[in-house]
């Protein structure tokens, strides 16, 4: 384009074109969201004759729910869990909440 001269160091390949473009209170509301540790938190899905129970890593309780809202988030394991049985789901049934996966996640209902 006649006229035309790129910024300096444009011609170097430039990973995130778009980040100069986003809003600023975007931004730092990602950076916040993103710099928040996840935990774990053991979870249900009662489907009316039992449950299938896992582990969902998350920022929140409520950042679960309001992703999965046929999910009941526990605040401890109950009683009847005992705590080789929750490190056991936690190796074979742990779900990241920002990379759904297994069949766990992807198979619940949809609303």
């Amino acid at each position: 384009m006649p006229g035309f001269q790129p910024a300096r160091g444009a011609e170097k390949h430039d990973p995130m074109p778009l980040v100069r473009c986003m809003n600023h209170d975007y931004i730092r509301l990602m950076a916040r969201i993103e710099g928040t540790r996840k935990k774990d938190f053991l979870v249900v899905y009662d489907y009316g004759m039992g449950g299938v129970w896992a582990v969902i890593q998350a920022r929140s309780a409520e950042e679960i729910t309001a992703k999965y809202p046929v999910l009941e988030v526990m605040e401890r394991r109950p009683a009847w869990m005992s705590r080789l049985e929750y490190d056991r789901l936690r190796r074979k049934e742990r779900y990241d909440i920002d990379r759904p996966s297994g069949w766990f996640l992807l198979s619940l209902p949809r609303d």
